[in-house]
């Protein structure tokens, strides 16, 4: 949301990344998080919109932000079982 929003979500990658080290490249996901940012078209986002906004890339967009994607799976699947 912070991505998307352009708000500085420093803190919250640093406890991503320490929790789910082996699942991302720090770096792309930093990048792909910034990509986010700037290609969303601008409102306000809920989670479920953005998961929307995901799904309906084409494949070769979805590559472009696969390191987005794994996050926004491990974000739905954690909240399924909240």
């Amino acid at each position: 949301m912070k991505a998307v929003k352009k708000e500085d979500y420093s803190n919250e990658l640093e406890v991503v990344l320490k929790v789910c080290k082996d699942d991302f490249n720090a770096s792309n996901l930093t990048t792909h998080l910034s990509i986010l940012g700037t290609t969303i078209p601008r409102k306000n986002y809920s989670i479920s919109d953005i998961l929307t906004y995901l799904q309906k890339l084409s494949s070769a967009e979805k590559e472009l932000m696969k390191e987005v994607i794994v996050l926004a799976k491990l974000i739905f699947s954690y909240a399924c079982y909240e």
